[in-house]
């Protein structure tokens, strides 16, 4: 569409033929007040009425004359007078068009606009608006005691209502509110509704007509005007697909997420994403599959992490505990869709960008496990060469030589490690121990920055008598034997095997040593079932396949005949921890019993070791720590960085690929770079996709059942356990996603101006030097700091060289400086969770 000429306000205005008034208003930076009209929505009276609704289980039928309701022509705020037409047209719904000259403000049309709003605020608690201690209220009592049912929502201190109707002028003669005993569903899941706070803008309604072509959510008119309701008693009878984005539209507090805090509102909305180590947007690529997209779903995989195929099949999924489907019905099968996007992808993935340029730097990493090759992926990708060392026959770490086949395939990962090497700036040496085949030293010349990601490939050694017997093996080992097919598929042949650990290396040799044969296997821990560090899921496997636990007892001694192993004498554990949280078991030695075993694998734990650093290594605790990681190590001036488990501790696969990124980000800088690795993410705000499809039940649908192997077909080899999911399967199980994210996607609103002048020189001298308190604000507006002050002039030219990101300001005169202040930062308090600039340390001063 081309661009016409008009006029606001008596300005000047190029606006885009068949945009509203409203929309080229705000483009051009010209206010005009609205909460019917939403930047992503169509206008109020572009979606039918519905015969009837439901508030709560009542049926409201549309000629019923119900007690309420928006005025049918929408909220009126957004009136501007046109030249050339009687009376006022609705800016959100009339378009411009050449020659257009439109009025904004105008005595007539303030007191228009205070007519209408004081109809929408009849229906809606007010008092807050119009109480003189608002400001700084801590939302607990009221001074004015004021009924709790008449006084506004929680929302109010980040109301649009509010903001809105503090533009528009609270009319003077604004009648008490009385409370109208509507329902308040608090009962399902997810979402909270309450009546009595809606305003019947219908927003919701246009919103979830949007996405998904019909809502679930309507409205009917009666004699007084709109009311909005769903379109069945519950969830389930509505259509309701719980996406949120009614709740992202509301202005006025109805509907209003449950157990969400606002200030970390979209990582505790969307924790898939958040909770992902690697930050992949599970959303997303969740949506693809459900659409058939499944080359689409691979491609956001890909992009978002290295070895996305191994991801699949081998990711202990912190996503999938935190899924908000659970608090509904039973989580997504997130992992099991990445594996499905994966395996269903027909041809190759899409092209990368271009090769970036090379650097010129060169980088050694130390060990190719998961945390070494991710980080050799991402620094590659910034240009840099990479030469991976790794003391063993083939690169990947723990993934080859520790995880058992039946979790993943070896081809899996062989296609994953290739994928990341194609790169062509990645050399890798096989073979190769550092501080045996070449010193750790000689690394440090000849490259520019070296990165340790040697993992922590020891196990932890098990102190009680007996344990040099014969028949005694430690669990890594016996992994890395069996993956090297070292040790015959017949080991343990009618033997009793007793595995002493209760993590997931020892579910792994657990499971293996049934699987070589063993007649019967015991697992014995100190903690109680529901304390194992092992995750659920693989003690549950465990348990399937034959392995017998024992739980909460430790081995006092292990017995011997003839220097062999026949037995493990065992203790009650009456507790793992101390009442710090560490660990300090104590056992009752009167409570003992005793296990027979021809072999005994202990699995208690693992260790780094670090011994090739030489004179570097006394720098660090012999066990790694979270110190190590990155640039957070006293090496890492000297260009020495460490990544994953031999860093972290020992954590998970999709853990040490985010450790990875995290060192090369810090490798990147070191080198000269902007440390930014990866996809740069960020939501766009860009309105609403729409044709999402509606499934019946959708509420109550569980989660598809993944196809597996039976326990007794496991035990005859390595074959993988879950055989994943054919593409209906897999596009069924996508579509039970409550796309949590869909709601980000809506496009801010636009509220009233905010009073914010420039930080500069000129404008601070023509504060006054009188008490007051002023806000500080960052180039995105956003508050670092608000304090009060017996000189207003003084303290903000002293802030004007002592803070240099602060680019905005606001300030107001107040001999009680102090209390203002106090009622400021409360205020922020309740909006974003925190201290202004993200500071908790004034807490204690405020209090």
């Amino acid at each position: 569409m081309g661009s016409i000429s008009i006029t606001i306000e008596g300005r000047a205005v190029e606006a885009t033929a068949g945009t509203s008034i409203l929309r080229a208003a705000l483009d051009a930076g010209v206010y005009i007040p609205h909460l019917c009209s939403h930047p992503d929505l169509p206008p109020f009276d572009s979606s039918r009425p519905s015969d009837a609704i439901f508030r709560g289980g009542e049926l409201i039928d549309g000629a019923a004359g119900a007690e309420g309701g928006f005025p049918e022509d929408g909220c009126g705020l957004c009136a501007v007078g046109v030249a050339g037409r009687d009376g006022y047209v609705r800016a959100c719904d009339a378009e411009v068009a050449e020659g257009l000259v439109a009025v904004v403000d105008s005595p007539e049309l303030v007191s228009y606009r205070r007519e209408r709003l004081a109809r929408i605020l009849a229906t809606h608690p007010h008092a807050c608006l119009t109480c003189p201690q608002r400001e700084g209220c801590s939302r607990t009592q009221c001074s004015a005691n004021v009924p709790e049912e008449e006084r506004c929502c929680g929302r109010f201190g980040r109301c649009e209502i509010r903001k809105v109707a503090e533009f528009v002028g609270i009319p003077p003669d604004l009648p008490r509110y009385v409370h109208r005993g509507l329902p308040i569903v608090d009962d399902e899941p997810l979402i909270r509704y309450d009546y009595n706070l809606c305003i019947d803008c219908t927003r919701c309604v246009r919103a979830c007509q949007g996405l998904y072509g019909e809502a679930s959510v309507g409205y009917i008119r009666t004699e007084v005007g709109v009311i909005v309701g769903r379109l069945g008693a519950s969830h389930s009878e509505s259509g309701c697909r719980l996406c949120g984005a009614c709740v992202e539209v509301c202005p006025a507090g109805a509907l209003e997420d449950k157990e969400i805090r606002w200030a970390t509102r979209e990582e505790e909305l969307v924790p898939c994403a958040s909770t992902c180590p690697v930050g992949l947007d599970v959303p997303e690529y969740t949506r693809r599959i459900a659409e058939g997209d499944f080359r689409g779903a691979a491609q956001i995989i890909r992009d978002g992490t290295p070895l996305a195929s191994v991801l699949g099949v081998a990711c202990f999924r912190p996503c999938e505990e935190v899924c908000r489907r659970g608090r509904v019905s039973e989580p997504m099968a997130i992992c099991a869709l990445k594996r499905a996007a994966m395996e269903h992808t027909d041809g190759p993935p899409a092209a990368e960008s271009a090769t970036p340029a090379p650097t010129g730097r060169h980088v050694a990493i130390v060990g190719a496990g998961p945390a070494g090759l991710a980080a050799a992926h991402y620094l590659a990708g910034k240009g840099h060469r990479v030469t991976l060392l790794e003391a063993m026959d083939e690169p990947g770490g723990m993934m080859r030589y520790g995880i058992p086949r039946y979790r993943l395939p070896l081809d899996l990962l062989a296609s994953d490690i290739e994928e990341i090497l194609s790169n062509g700036m990645i050399e890798v040496r096989t073979k190769v121990r550092v501080g045996d085949t070449v010193a750790f030293e000689e690394l440090r010349r000849s490259h520019d920055a070296v990165l340790v990601a040697t993992g922590t490939q020891r196990g932890r050694a098990l102190e009680v008598d007996g344990i040099e017997a014969e028949g005694v093996r430690e669990g890594l080992d016996f992994l890395r034997e069996v993956a090297l097919g070292a040790v015959p598929g017949d080991l343990f042949e009618g033997e009793r095997v007793v595995v002493i650990g209760g993590g997931d290396v020892a579910i792994d040799v657990a499971r293996t040593a049934l699987r070589l044969g063993a007649d019967r296997v015991d697992l014995v821990c100190l903690e109680s079932r529901g304390e194992m560090p092992a995750h659920g899921r693989e003690v549950a496997d465990a348990e399937v396949e034959g392995v017998r636990l024992h739980p909460s007892l430790g081995p006092a001694r292990l017995l011997s005949e003839g220097g062999r192993i026949s037995g493990v004498e065992l203790k009650r554990c009456t507790a793992v921890f101390d009442e710090r949280g560490r660990f300090d078991p104590r056992f009752d030695e009167e409570r003992r019993e005793t296990l027979p075993a021809d072999a005994v694998i202990v699995a208690i734990g693992q260790v780094a070791d670090l011994s090739f650093l030489g004179d570097l290594r006394r720098e660090f605790p012999a066990d790694g720590g979270a110190s190590l990681e990155g640039g957070a190590s006293p090496a890492a001036a000297e260009g020495v960085f460490f990544a994953g488990d031999v860093a972290t501790g020992p954590t998970s696969i999709v853990g040490s690929i985010a450790s990875g990124r995290r060192a090369a980000a810090e490798v990147d800088r070191f080198l000269g770079g902007d440390g930014v690795v990866g996809p740069r993410r960020g939501r766009e705000r860009h309105g609403p996709v729409g044709g999402r499809r509606r499934v019946a039940g959708f509420v109550d649908l569980g989660r598809v059942p993944m196809p597996r192997l039976d326990p007794e077909s496991r035990l005859e080899g390595f074959e993988t356990v879950e055989r994943g999911y054919d593409p209906e399967s897999a596009m069924a199980e996508a579509a039970r996603c409550l796309g949590c994210d869909l709601r980000f996607r809506f496009s801010d609103v636009v509220l009233p101006p905010e009073p914010w002048l420039e930080f500069t020189e000129s404008v601070v001298d023509t504060v006054p030097a009188e008490a007051g308190v002023y806000q500080l604000l960052d180039e995105r507006r956003e508050i670092l700091s608000i304090a009060g002050t017996p000189d207003l002039r003084k303290s903000l030219r002293e802030k004007l060289e002592a803070d240099p990101n602060a680019r905005y300001f606001l300030y107001e005169r107040d001999p009680m400086y102090t209390k203002r202040e106090s009622e400021l930062i409360q205020e922020y308090l309740q909006r974003h969770g925190k201290m202004p600039g993200g500071g908790e340390d004034d807490l204690d001063d405020l209090f």
